[in-house]
């Protein structure tokens, strides 16, 4: 709710209507029964609530001149009323990423992708029966497709020295694949626009290599160049750099396939010498 008193809009929607004001929440589709929730955090417990009757108020202190350059331009708008300002809500946790207790990355294991194939091919089924064939015999194909990368990938993963799969990255985002495919996440630093890394992060890192004689560090294609400390680090500790993937595409990786095979193909090469 932007602009208005969620007070007032809540007495609109009735009784039973929740407002959410601070905090983090995540909308979320409860696996059982297909149905859209927001799941906030609260005191260390993460509370369900109704999509349709909840509100979530950002207030007007979070309105923030949007930067001069090109690069903030879509951030601008067309309203007379607000142009050149945006409602920034900062993360909950700076230099955290805050999923509560539910990793949303569910794609960066291959199994999960098998899950999410069937649990489609069923809701299509059901909302239209008469392709149930279609959707049906499409789905086989994709799980003979999933079939053949995840057995490419683990291959790979197999592979490297048991001392040498420890990931370091900059993006909390991959202990769906850690936990598939055999690795370990032996840590994390997430760059944040505008902040470095602090002491302690950063000796932290250091201890982390030292101690578990990590051999790369692995930075996240979307903000590899917020990542100069960790790079730093990298070097000082003589240990390779490697780019992942983490929740978009390119030219170079246009589909899910060729996003896995890089990852693992990085990987690979900077922790398999």
């Amino acid at each position: 709710m932007v602009g208005e008193d969620p007070a007032e809009a809540a007495s609109r929607l009735g009784t039973n209507t929740t407002i959410l004001a601070s905090g983090h929440a995540d909308i979320a589709v409860q696996a059982y029964t297909g149905r859209l929730v927001i799941r906030a955090d609260s005191g260390g417990k993460v509370t369900e609530h109704d999509l349709a009757r909840t509100i979530i108020a950002v207030p007007s202190r979070t309105l923030q001149e949007v930067p001069a350059g090109g690069q903030y331009g879509f951030l601008r708008g067309s309203s007379r009323e607000h142009r050149g300002q945006v409602y920034l809500l900062a993360q909950a946790v700076l230099g955290k990423h805050v999923h509560g207790e539910i990793d949303p990355h569910i794609w960066h294991s291959v199994p999960n992708m098998k899950a999410a194939a069937q649990v489609m091919r069923d809701a299509l089924a059901e909302a239209d029966p008469p392709g149930t064939s279609l959707y049906t015999a499409n789905t086989e194909r994709v799980m003979r497709e999933l079939d053949e990368l995840d057995w490419e990938i683990r291959s790979i993963y197999a592979s490297l020295p048991e001392a040498s799969k420890n990931l370091i990255t900059t993006h909390d985002g991959y202990r769906y694949l850690a936990s598939t495919y055999g690795l370990s996440v032996a840590g994390f630093v997430t760059p944040v626009a505008g902040s470095e890394p602090s002491i302690q992060q950063r000796q932290r890192l250091q201890r982390t290599i030292r101690d578990l004689r990590v051999p790369a560090i692995f930075l996240d294609r979307n903000t590899r160049m917020r990542s100069p400390v960790l790079r730093e680090v990298a070097h000082e500790n003589g240990v390779q750099v490697g780019t992942l993937y983490s929740d978009s595409l390119d030219d170079e990786a246009p589909h899910y396939a060729d996003m896995m095979r890089a990852n693992a193909h990085t990987i690979q090469r900077a922790v398999g010498r």
